[in-house]
């Protein structure tokens, strides 16, 4: 079964982009636009990993990661955050200290979101 990824965005060209760039890769991608949009879906979805903009409505991204952890059957999913603004060390490691699995700036070219991808969950089709 191929591997699930949720993401979460408001700006629906970066969903766009994320998502069909992973089904080409051969993920399954269910996409949201808050954390608590991200969170209901992914009871029912199951995802390997989460993927979330550092920006979101109705939560602040230490909320919707709290949120996350708060449910059982998504405790220990990887959750990447990402961001479209530069930051320093501070805030790199401060999103690091919320238990994240990696904090990355986007834009993402498609070879850094598949190593990206492979680094956190693996591959979701082995080539033969």
């Amino acid at each position: 079964m191929p591997k699930c990824i949720g993401i979460a965005d408001l700006n629906r060209l970066n969903r766009t982009y994320f998502s069909d760039v992973l089904r080409h890769f051969g993920y399954d991608v269910f996409l949201a636009i808050s954390g608590p949009d991200l969170v209901r879906q992914s009871l029912v979805q199951q995802p390997d990993v989460l993927m979330l903009h550092m920006t979101l409505p109705e939560l602040t991204i230490s909320q919707s990661i709290d949120l996350i952890r708060s449910k059982d059957a998504l405790a220990i999913v990887p959750i990447i955050v990402h961001t479209s603004h530069m930051h320093g060390k501070e805030i790199t490691a401060e999103m690091m200290a919320l238990g994240i699995a990696d904090f990355v700036q986007i834009p993402l070219g498609i070879n850094e979101l598949w190593a990206l991808m492979d680094r956190v969950i693996g591959r979701a089709v082995i080539h033969n």
